[in-house]
Formats: structure tokens, C-alpha cells, sequence
């Protein structure tokens, strides 16, 4: 550190092991606090530890349950338990028979016999 209570963005990368980008990008959103001098940030000594206290997340008590998240990647407050891997076989067996059965029936030559096979006649004009 510096002794004027100031580090650049090059120590404090080196000190902390982060990359200059990433904290540049920390300085642009304005969540860590710095000093901008002619075209150089400066960072104050206790800035960083300030910035790991605000963004620090405590570990929740685990209590047997698996917390569902959405597509946002929020958590839904859902909470699920693991099934096993016998009902996830069963489940994909299921899904992959069900597959298969919507393709044979989609198929024009899929599972029908010849007399159900006649061909679309399609009149033509004279």
C-alpha cells in the first residue's frame, strides 16, 4: 500500500489477485470507492475491505432441501428433495418413449399399415 493511504489500480489487482478490468468495472458501476486524478483511479486503503463487507453473503443453514431457481437464476422459495437416480431413469425411459411415439406418428410411413398408406391423390386441371 501506499503510504499516502492510497493504492492505484495496478496494486490493489496485484494485492488482492483480481484483474485491472474487473475493478475498473467495479469503479464505473461506483460500488467501489476511488479518487479519480488527471486520468487515474486511486483507491483508498480501506475501500477494498469496505467493498467485501458490502458484498459478502453469509451461508444459509442447509436443512435438507434444494431451493428451486427460476430462469432469472432467483430462487423461487420452492423447495424440492432429490428423488434418486431410479425415479430420474424412470422419468427419462418416460420421456424417451413418449418422444418416440410422437415420431412415428408424425412420419408419414411410421407404424401404419399398407392399406392405411394410400397416397394424397391431387386432381389435376385440364
Amino acid at each position: 500500500m501506499s503510504e499516502r493511504g492510497f493504492e492505484s489500480v495496478r496494486q490493489l489487482s496485484d494485492r488482492v489477485g483480481v484483474s485491472e478490468a474487473w475493478i475498473r468495472q467495479r469503479i464505473y458501476a461506483r460500488e467501489l470507492r476511488h479518487i479519480k486524478l488527471g486520468g487515474r483511479y486511486f483507491i483508498p486503503s480501506e475501500a477494498w475491505e469496505e467493498f467485501i463487507q458490502r458484498n459478502t453473503v453469509e451461508a444459509e443453514e442447509w436443512d435438507g432441501e434444494t431451493k428451486d431457481r427460476g430462469c432469472n437464476g432467483l430462487r423461487s422459495g420452492m423447495a424440492t428433495t432429490y428423488v434418486g437416480a431410479k425415479a430420474v431413469e424412470a422419468t427419462s425411459v418416460q420421456r424417451v418413449l413418449r418422444t418416440a411415439e410422437k415420431l412415428k406418428s408424425s412420419s408419414r410411413t411410421g407404424s401404419k399399415s399398407d392399406s392405411e398408406m394410400q397416397g394424397h391423390v391431387i386432381p389435376l386441371k385440364s
